[in-house]
C-alpha cells in the first residue's frame, strides 16, 4: 500500500520524488492537473537548491532558470539604490550552490517529469480529497473514488482539505495585504530592469519585487500592499489602475515599468491561526497546509521543499513506524517554520514603513555592509 500524498505541486511533487529516493512508493493526488502553476516566478535560495540536488533535480531546473547577478534594493520615491547584495559567485562560494530564479510552471514541469519516470510514483488528477478518515491501520479519503492509505501527506496548499479535516476549528486570517503579479517579456526594459538582478522597492504600505525568469527571456513583476478585499485562491484578475494605486507617488523608473504590465493576477495574504499540531498517528501536513508564510522573505516554495526532505529522511528511519517518523518530522521542522514565519513577518512591516521611520529604515541599509547584510541570512541560505 503506498503512502498518499494529497497536493501535486512543488511540496506534494518534491516529497513523493524525496521518498522514491528511499525506495518508498507513493502516489499522488492533485485537485487539478499537474504543472498548471502558470504565469508566476519563484526565487530558490541555496536551502531549497541543495535539497533539489539531492533529488537529483538541479540540472533540470538549472536549464531553464537565472542565477541572478545581484540584489538592489531602492528606496520607491527617489529611485536611490540602498545597497546590492551580491547573488552571484559570491553567494555560490558562500554557500555552495547558486541563487536561482525561474518560472514555477518550469519547476512545476521539472518535478512531474522526474515523478513521470520515477517508477515508484502514481499520479492521479482531478483528485479533490472530499474526505479524511483516520482509522486505527489506515486512513480512508473520499473523492473521486476511496482511497485506503497507511499513510496521509498534506501538502494541498494553504487552503487545505486535509488540514480542515484534522484540524476543524484551524482558520486562515487576512492580513490586509493583497499581492500581485505580471509578467513582461525582457525586451527593450529599462535600467535597472534590464540588468540580472533582483530588484527590490520600499514603499509607504507597498513594496515591488522584480527578477528575470525563463532564461532570461521574460520579468516577473510582484506588487504587494495593503488594503483589497479577502478572497480564496491565488489567481483572481485585477486592475492594473487598482493594483499599482499604492504608487503614484513613486520614482518614474518603477511606476513606468508597473504601467507596462497589461494583465495582473492577485491573491491575498493570511496568517493561520489554531493548528496546533502537523501530525497524527497517520496523518502530516507539510508546506503552505501547516505553516503559510508570507511572501516577504520568498521562503514558502522553500520551506515546503524542505519539509518534503524532511518527511521523507524521517520516514526511511522509521519504516515500521510511521507514527513515529512524522512526530519526528514536526519536531525537528517546527521551530525553523516558526523562525521563518516570524522573519517574514517582520521584514514585511519593515518594507512598508512610513516616515519618518522608512527615513531611518533607509539609512541604516545603505550603511551596513554588504557582507554583514548576507550573513544575516546564514541561518537561512546555510540551513
Amino acid at each position: 500500500m503506498p503512502l498518499t500524498i494529497a497536493g501535486g505541486g512543488i511540496g506534494g511533487l518534491t516529497t513523493a520524488l524525496a521518498l522514491a529516493r528511499h525506495g518508498i512508493p507513493s502516489r499522488v493526488l492533485e485537485r487539478g492537473g499537474f504543472a498548471e502553476e502558470l504565469g508566476a516566478g519563484i526565487q530558490l535560495g541555496a536551502n531549497a537548491v541543495r535539497r533539489l540536488e539531492t533529488l537529483g533535480m538541479r540540472e533540470a531546473i538549472e536549464a531553464e532558470a537565472v542565477r541572478p547577478a545581484a540584489l538592489h534594493i531602492f528606496d520607491a520615491y527617489s529611485g536611490k539604490r540602498l545597497k546590492q547584495l551580491p547573488f552571484g559567485k559570491a553567494y555560490e562560494e558562500r554557500y555552495g550552490v547558486p541563487y536561482l530564479a525561474m518560472r514555477r510552471a518550469d519547476l512545476a514541469r521539472a518535478l512531474f517529469e522526474a515523478s513521470e519516470a520515477s517508477g515508484r510514483i502514481e499520479l492521479h488528477d482531478r483528485f479533490n480529497v472530499a474526505h479524511v478518515a483516520e482509522q486505527n491501520d489506515h486512513v480512508a479519503l473520499k473523492g473521486p473514488w476511496e482511497i485506503k492509505t497507511k499513510l496521509l501527506i498534506g501538502a494541498d496548499g494553504i487552503w487545505s482539505s486535509v488540514r480542515k479535516s484534522i484540524a476543524p476549528t484551524s482558520h486562515l486570517v487576512f492580513t490586509g495585504h493583497t499581492a500581485a503579479r505580471s509578467m513582461l517579456p525582457a525586451t527593450d526594459l529599462p535600467a535597472p530592469f534590464d540588468a540580472p538582478v533582483v530588484t527590490l522597492w520600499l514603499g509607504r504600505g507597498s513594496h515591488l519585487v522584480t527578477y528575470p525568469v525563463a532564461r532570461g527571456e521574460a520579468l516577473n513583476v510582484v506588487f504587494a500592499s495593503h488594503g483589497g478585499q479577502p478572497q480564496q485562491g491565488w489567481n483572481a484578475e485585477a486592475r492594473a489602475e487598482d493594483v499599482t494605486r499604492a504608487a503614484t507617488q513613486w520614482h518614474d523608473s518603477a511606476r513606468d515599468l508597473l504601467g507596462r504590465a497589461g494583465t495582473w493576477r492577485q491573491w491575498s495574504l493570511y496568517r493561520l491561526h489554531g493548528l496546533r499540531r502537523w501530525t497524527t498517528q497517520r496523518v502530516a501536513l507539510l508546506g503552505d497546509a501547516a505553516h503559510p508564510v508570507l511572501p516577504f522573505m520568498a521562503q514558502g516554495a522553500a520551506l515546503a521543499i524542505e519539509d518534503a526532505v524532511a518527511l521523507a529522511d524521517a520516514l526511511a528511519d522509521s519504516r515500521d513506524d510511521p507514527a513515529k517518523a512524522i512526530s519526528h518530522y514536526e519536531a525537528m521542522r517546527r521551530v525553523r517554520a516558526a523562525r521563518v514565519t516570524r522573519q517574514s513577518a517582520r521584514l514585511g512591516r519593515i518594507y512598508h514603513l512610513g516616515q519618518p521611520f522608512a527615513a531611518a529604515r533607509n539609512l541604516a541599509i545603505s550603511r551596513q555592509s554588504a557582507e554583514k547584510a548576507l550573513g544575516q541570512f546564514d541561518w537561512l541560505y546555510g540551513a
